[in-house]
């Protein structure tokens, strides 16, 4: 029979103990490089005509914190916002209801196939850049882009 030794023993639980209590902080922790979610929408003046676009941001009434990403299984009404200008620029049906869902995803992936960026049907800082959105007061496929991004 092998004896453990009450220091041993000791030492390995408070090990585990605090390797347990560090792991949740550890795991949530957002590296420092990480794009935020997209969360709210704000308007932004577009590159061509200069007149307003509304485009997903990091909150509300954010105008320059556009770069932000969404993806499968967000909801938010940035969500809805991209669902708008898929629908109004690029000739989709999709339904705006702010569930980021296969449709969504198909449709960001056929932007990213047209554009020629990397198709992973993530809205982030690669589709952004070549991404149209609806301009604000207008009809339909009267779209502009975000200058600068």
């Amino acid at each position: 029979m092998r004896r453990i030794y009450p220091f041993s023993a000791a030492t390995g639980v408070l090990a585990a103990v605090s390797a347990a209590a560090l792991l949740p902080a550890l795991t949530l922790a957002t590296p420092a490089s990480a794009t935020a979610t997209c969360a709210g929408t704000s308007l932004v003046n577009g590159l061509f005509l200069g007149t307003p676009i509304r485009v997903p941001t990091v909150g509300n009434a954010t105008p320059n914190q556009w770069d932000c990403m969404l993806g499968p299984g967000d909801t938010s009404t940035a969500v809805a916002r991209l669902q708008i200008d898929l629908n109004d620029c690029y000739g989709n049906k999709l339904a705006v209801d702010g569930i980021y869902g296969t449709n969504t995803k198909n449709a960001v992936i056929a932007v990213q196939q047209r554009e020629g960026v990397p198709q992973d049907g993530v809205y982030g800082p690669m589709t952004i850049e070549y991404f149209w959105y609806q301009r604000s007061g207008q009809p339909a496929g009267a779209c502009d882009v975000i200058p600068g991004s």
